[in-house]
């Protein structure tokens, strides 16, 4: 019972907090329109990845749907970085490397992971969502975050 009151109040948490990251990163849309527009495209066919692979894990290879969510998130994370990386801010003048790239935006995505499994677990374990609709709510709450650092860390022009 402590634990989940325990995550109940890291959810909050974690609530609040991408509720101050959407405020912020709203007001920066105008400024990133197309580049916006791109990440979003791309980031509701790697939701409809994740979902599907997780299904696929959990219901047909019966592996425990919070390990199928990691290895679905981190198959997504693949697909969200090529098609960030050749298509969402190609035309950015990128001042990293690709290896780079990759890394930042693995450690972006790996802290949004985190967050998607906690939040995962306690809409599916205490509040009886079903698992594929719980990820997806996940997926949606840190989708302004995951934006906003990739978009001024991994994506960020070179200084001219």
């Amino acid at each position: 019972m402590v634990i989940g009151r325990r995550l109940i109040s890291e959810c909050r948490q974690l609530m609040n907090w991408n509720m101050s990251i959407r405020a912020k990163a709203l007001t920066k849309i105008k400024e990133h329109g197309e580049d916006f527009s791109k990440f979003l495209l791309v980031g509701l066919s790697a939701t409809i990845l994740t979902i599907s692979l997780l299904w696929v894990f959990t219901d047909i290879l019966k592996v425990h749907y919070l390990i199928s969510a990691a290895l679905a998130t981190q198959i997504s994370i693949i697909w969200n970085f090529v098609l960030h990386d050749n298509w969402t801010f190609a035309k950015r003048d990128k001042a990293k490397p690709v290896l780079s790239r990759f890394l930042n935006f693995e450690a972006i995505y790996i802290t949004s992971q985190v967050a998607n499994i906690a939040i995962l677990l306690l809409l599916t374990e205490y509040a009886k969502m079903f698992y594929l609709l719980s990820m997806a709510i996940a997926i949606g709450m840190t989708f302004m975050y995951n934006y906003v650092m990739n978009s001024k860390i991994t994506f960020k022009s070179a200084q001219k």
